[in-house]
């Protein structure tokens, strides 16, 4: 009895130890023998917390009597899977166990209230399960898991937002929420990286605020039958393998949050979404597969794939039955016209000789401010009959635009056009200190300025 309190008491510290290892560590990180030695203390002291640590084999409990057996036993690691069945009142015994080196999953099990005391569970080598006819109750937290080896699956019901799981960093293999009653998930607000697959389907999910840390996904991404309105939630990732999103009618823009994506790799399928209208992938250099698009009407505008092909960016290209300059893999030719390559196809774009992203038209005469030769005066002609690049529009006889002595403004000499000075010496200017400058243009087109004596 007093060695086992010795190594409660002793494995209570451990934690510590950890962080003051880390701690130095981190001022010697250049220096490769000391990381060897860090490396050695690790593995020494993981060896020593498991050592302590009482060890149960597999364990199944298929009613509470089994349970009352475990906690006599004072297990708190367990080599093997728990499974908790059915029949089970209280799992409060899992206060005592930290570390789960298989599986621990709850299957046709009943949830009726917050169970706080999983909090203690650190490690999990294998699954985390929630299956068949499980029911949660309003809260279900382990907030000190820090890693789960194999994947984590819901499939279970009355659930209405998960907040349990703030400790947990890495998911080795697939998270998946599929089915059931979850509106919000809020609860995973550390977790980096899932190595397999992120599902969430068939939920009344609106909120996914939950994942705001999480940078990578390994294995296939998908959203589907969801009523949630966008996807900012995941505005931090920066890499994903393949991106599935259908049967969400209220999703809109799906790839605005995804503003650090910069390598897909693998397809892309973005499949009967009535309202989902464009596409934004800012920093995009790779997308290795397919992208495709169909049943999605209020998708017009498809010219930014066309771009991506072109620099070879995306391979394949594939739409359907979309809105109607993207109803099918046709409906992109027209933007092998597009010149300046600003997304907008040749016969749209209102200066498609000018990149102009924002088709700015301050006078509204259809011409682009890029490239119109009146910005100011409408002139859809864009007539210019010297051509001097301004249009007749906007330019007019000198003759009947010279004012002297004028006051409206005020001066000696008032020019509304265009003045053309025909002199190699320039043009000379007398400042308000009385001296003068000459003013002339070199010949690659630069103005320069010389201060000469006024009288020549």
């Amino acid at each position: 009895m007093q060695f086992k309190w010795k190594a409660e008491s002793e494995s209570s510290h451990i934690d510590s130890n950890y962080r003051s290892i880390y701690k130095l560590v981190q001022l010697k990180t250049t220096n490769l023998s000391f990381m060897k030695t860090f490396l050695a203390l690790v593995i020494v002291f993981t060896c020593w917390e498991f050592s302590l640590a009482t060890t149960c084999p597999t364990t199944i409990f298929l009613n509470q009597s089994d349970i009352d057996d475990f906690i006599i036993s004072g297990c708190d690691s367990v080599s093997g899977n728990i499974q908790i069945g059915e029949f089970i009142s209280d799992i409060s015994f899992l206060s005592q166990v930290k570390y789960i080196s298989g599986n621990l999953t709850f299957e046709n099990f009943i949830i009726v209230e917050g169970h706080s005391a999983t909090n203690v569970v650190r490690y999990i080598g294998g699954d985390l399960n929630f299956l068949y006819e499980t029911t949660l109750g309003e809260e279900l937290t382990f907030n000190s898991l820090e890693y789960i080896g194999g994947s984590h699956v819901l499939l279970s019901r009355g659930l209405d937002t998960i907040t349990g799981f703030n400790a947990l960093k890495r998911i080795g293999g697939n998270l998946n929420f599929i089915g059931g009653g979850t509106e919000a998930f809020v609860g995973f607000q550390n977790l980096q990286h899932i190595g397999g697959s992120f599902e969430i389907s068939s939920q009344p999910t609106t909120d996914i605020s939950g994942f705001k840390s999480l940078r990578q996904i390994d294995g296939p991404f998908t959203m589907s039958s969801l009523p949630i309105v966008n996807l900012f939630g995941l505005k931090r990732l920066k890499f994903m393998s393949e991106i599935n999103v259908f049967d969400c009618p209220n999703l809109i823009n799906i790839f605005d949050p995804f503003n650090e994506i910069e390598i897909i790799s693998e397809a892309v399928l973005i499949q009967n979404n009535p309202n989902f209208r464009r596409i934004n992938l800012p920093r995009i250099k790779e997308i290795r597969d397919e992208f495709e698009i169909n049943l999605c009407p209020s998708f017009l505008e498809c010219c930014q794939l066309k771009i991506w092909q072109s620099q070879g960016i995306v391979g394949m290209v594939v739409l359907s039955n979309n809105g109607a300059n993207c109803s099918n893999g046709g409906s992109i030719q027209f933007c092998f016209n597009d010149n300046d390559q600003d997304g907008w196809a040749f016969d749209v774009d209102n200066c498609p000789y000018d990149a102009n992203f924002d088709q700015s038209d301050i006078d509204q005469d259809g011409i682009g401010n890029a490239c119109d030769n009146c910005v100011f005066t409408p002139n859809s002609n864009q007539e210019d009959s010297d051509f001097n690049g301004i249009g007749d529009a906007c330019e007019t006889s000198p003759s009947t635009n010279i004012g002297i002595n004028t006051t409206d403004p005020k001066a000696s000499l008032h020019i509304t056009g265009s003045l053309f000075i025909d002199d190699l010496n320039g043009l000379v200017i007398r400042g308000i200190d009385s001296t003068c400058y000459r003013l002339t243009i070199d010949l690659l087109g630069a103005l320069k300025t010389q201060q000469i004596v006024c009288d020549e």
